[in-house]
Parts: structure tokens; sequence; C-alpha cells
């Protein structure tokens, strides 16, 4: 059902979500979504407007000192990235010297194996034609003296006894042509080309790439290794782990999205309770009050668990319901929702109103494709939403702008990411890596730090995470719940 008001008059309210006047005849297509009267919504932006103008204005010195900054830095940055050139080309000329002064010892050792090739073949051909002078020889001296004593014709035949044995040995040898090659291997080539050149290291929007540190190494900056809490909890056949959640009481929650029920444990892991729902669980969510949100798997309502009733907090028709999550910080509800074209966040009240859709970014550029789950910074209004459908991992400020797209670091070309989950106690961000059979660590600003867990430690298809309260995380992957001691990169 359209939502957009087409009368010319009459437009007494102003709907926030939609961010259009309509009037009171369809207001009642709107009975969802955060509305006010447009005449007090006049009077408070009067009184506002001239307040906020001033600040405004005063704030023009500031922002031309920072224009100011912006100029010098670039002129700065100018300067050393042409000393950088200058370092770059100093380093060519002398990578150029020593490949020459290679080159050419290649060449003249090419040119000496060459040489000894002929001087002992010169030495077979001299031996060789002495074999055959001395045939010649013993040939014309039986024509030419027939009164050979027996002495002589004993050694003559011992002679040509010794010199056709010789021959007969030496023709049984098959000589082979030598294989002579220049081997190098591509990849070996580029990865010396790298060493010895040397490789770049810039800041991009004030943001460091650090090389990456290879997973699972044992050092003082790196993963030391995943450790399991206690054994890994086991899935039913059949069931898929969709949603793990922990309750303000510290209760684990566990959904599926093959099965209308909802598993309970404690924060040891150990079985309390199931409780069925009207809906498969995609996503799950705790609030404060100790209520949980469920988004409906391949639908689109969100339900509110609360005590012993469960009733309907938000439907996002006619566009299905993904990640859901309650905002400690802006005191919302997130809910992620994918149509056949872009997808969009939509922002809900605790009372179920919609109040915003986040669709578009500040310069007017989609954001989502199929966004998927959600995850908020603990401290800065920073959102953090999968999106398997560009293969990303996004982070968006509250005034919609992205402040980083991560794409999987080392792991770019085997990226699917699924959930993401915020850790406040290392300051980093944490995301599943689906088709790579990984989690990966990120620092604030979205740089790769380390593979949390991977296949290695008998991984396979993560798809959603929780960082509980002990400081441990619960990943469900391939039939089962595991729950890990993790000691994280924080360099």
């Amino acid at each position: 059902m359209s939502t957009t008001c087409f009368c010319d008059s009459g437009k007494k309210w102003f709907c926030y979500p939609c961010e259009q006047l309509i009037c009171e005849s369809c207001k009642i297509r709107h009975e969802n979504h955060a509305m006010e009267e447009s005449g007090s919504l006049q009077q408070k932006l009067s009184s506002r407007l001239p307040s906020a103008i001033k600040l405004c204005v005063q704030a023009i010195p500031n922002l031309q000192d920072q224009i100011d900054q912006v100029d010098t830095s670039v002129e700065e940055m100018e300067r050393r990235v042409n000393a950088l050139k200058d370092q770059l080309k100093s380093r060519f000329e002398v990578l150029q010297a020593k490949l020459m002064v290679h080159h050419e010892n290649l060449r003249q050792e090419a040119d000496n194996f060459l040489t000894n090739i002929k001087d002992k073949s010169n030495q077979k051909k001299e031996l060789l034609q002495t074999k055959v002078s001395t045939i010649e020889s013993i040939r014309d001296r039986c024509h030419n003296d027939d009164g050979m004593d027996i002495m002589d014709s004993l050694k003559l035949d011992d002679l040509c006894t010794r010199i056709l044995d010789d021959v007969k040995n030496q023709s049984s040898i098959i000589h082979k042509i030598p294989v002579i090659c220049f081997s190098v291997k591509d990849n070996d080539f580029e990865k010396e080309i790298g060493e010895l050149f040397g490789v770049l290291r810039l800041d991009v929007e004030e943001r460091q790439y650090k090389p990456n540190k290879s997973p699972l190494t044992k050092s003082s900056e790196g993963l030391v290794g995943p450790k399991l809490a206690f054994p890994a909890l086991p899935v039913r056949t059949g069931q898929k782990v969709s949603a793990i959640v922990q309750t303000s009481s510290n209760d684990i929650i566990i959904g599926y999205s093959t099965n209308k029920v909802i598993t309970f444990y404690d924060r040891n892991a150990k079985k309390q309770k199931s409780r069925e729902l009207p809906i498969y669980v995609q996503s799950m969510t705790s609030t404060s009050s100790g209520a949980v949100l469920v988004s409906e798997n391949k639908g689109s309502k969100v339900m509110k668990i609360e005590s012993k009733r469960i009733e309907l907090f938000f439907d996002a028709s006619p566009f299905k319901a993904f990640g859901v999550l309650c905002s400690k910080l802006e005191r919302v509800v997130y809910v992620c929702c994918q149509s056949d074209e872009h997808g969009h966040i939509y922002v809900i009240t605790y009372e179920g109103k919609l109040t915003k859709i986040i669709k578009k970014s500040a310069e007017g550029e989609f954001l989502f494709q199929k966004p998927h789950r959600i995850a908020e910074h603990s401290s800065c209004r920073i959102l953090y939403v999968t999106d398997p459908g560009q293969k990303m991992l996004l982070a968006i400020n509250n005034h919609r702008q992205c402040l980083f797209r991560y794409n999987g670091g080392p792991e770019r070309s085997n990226f699917i990411p699924i959930d993401v989950s915020f850790c406040p106690s290392i300051n980093c961000t944490v995301v599943t890596n689906w088709k790579g059979n990984s989690v990966h660590q990120l620092s604030e600003d979205g740089s790769f730090m380390s593979l949390v867990v991977s296949q290695r430690d008998n991984l396979l298809y993560p798809t959603t995470l929780l960082f509980d309260c002990l400081k441990r995380i619960w990943i469900s992957h391939k039939d089962k719940v595991t729950v890990l001691k993790c000691n994280f990169t924080t360099s």
C-alpha cells in the first residue's frame, strides 16, 4: 500500500520516516510511523532555527582554519610523496645496476659452460681420430708387407681386438644433449621483486594499513590460539542455528531457522529449557528490560518475547526482516530489510513506531544491497552491517556517512560476511566469514588484525556469533555451537 500523499492541501502532519507532509485522511496509512502535527513542528523550528543559524555562522572561522589545515596538509604530503618518488628512483637505479651485473654474470657462466663442452668435445674427437689413423696404418701395413713375422702379427691382432672392443663399448653409450634452461617461477619472481624493491605503506584517510600477521602463530603481538571453554554444543540433525543472544540476566538463547523453537542455556552452556515460537528465527536481540526481539526467517515480522507473552512488535512488510539490534545508545531498534532491489535499515522506537529509514548515504548513494546482520559500537554512534550481496562489512555513523568498507583483507577472494559483533573489552570488531571458514578481528578503523579462529581449528561455515559477559565467543558452525576462550591482537 502506497504511503505517498497526493493531496494538494490540508497536509497537517509530518511523517518522520517518510520525510513528507500528509493529510488527515492519509494518516491511517502511517499509523506505525512517528508523526508530528505540522503547526507544532513549524513552531519548534521557528524558535530553534535562529540560534542554530547563529551557531553555524560562529563556526565559519573554525571551518576556515580547517580549510587552511587541509591545504597545509596537502602541501606537506606532496613534498613527502616527491621525496618518496626520489627514493624509489634511487632504489631502481641501484637495483638496475645490480641486475645488470647479475645478468652479465649469468651470461659469462653460460659462455664458460659452452667453452668447457667444446674443449671436451675436441679432446674426444682427437682421440677418435687417433684410433681411425691407427686402423688405417694397420690396414696399409698389412697390404704392403707380406713378410711380417709372427710376433708383429700377434701385436697387430691384439691391437685390432682392443680397438674393436673400445669401439663397441663406446657405441653402446647414448650421448644425450644436456637440458639447458633459465628457471624461475612467476610467484617467486613477484615475491623477490617485492622483497628487493620494497613495498609502500601509505596513510589513506588517516588509516594506516599494516602488513597482515600470519594467523594462529605464537607471538607477543598475534593470536596465541583459541581454547575450548567447554565441549561443543551439538545441534540435532535438521536444525540450523541462526541466532545466539545473551539476555540481561546472562542467559544464553539459541534460535533456529528450521525449527519454531528457542533453547535456553546458562552461561556455563548447561541446557535449561526450550520454548516454542510462532515463527522460525532469523535473528535475535535482547533489551535492557529482559525482553527478546526475534526477526522471522524468510518473513517480515519482528516478535517480542517477554516472560510468558509473545506479541508482534513490528511488521516490515512488504520487505523481509533479517538482522535486528536493540541499541543501548540510541534507545531504538534497528531492523535490516531486504527486497529484490536495494536493502535498507528501519529505525524503530521501543514502542514499535518507525522513525527513520537508512537507505542512502549522506552523498545520496545506496549503502546496501543485502544487509544481513547489524552491530553497534559500545560508545560511539557507529553501526556495523554485513552485506553478503556486496561481500563487504560496512561501518556507518549517525550522519549516514560510510566510515569504511571491509572486503575480507587477506581472504578477499573468499569472503562472504554473515554476522558481526563489537567487543568493547578489546575495542575491536569481529566478523564471520562463511565461505572462508574463519572469523576476522578488525581494528576500529576497519583494518585486518588477525584470524580469531579458522578452518585449522575445525571451523566450518560459521554463521552467527556472540561475545558473552565472560569475554568468550560463541560461534555456530556446521551442526554445532562452539564456545571459545580467545586471546586477541591488541596492537
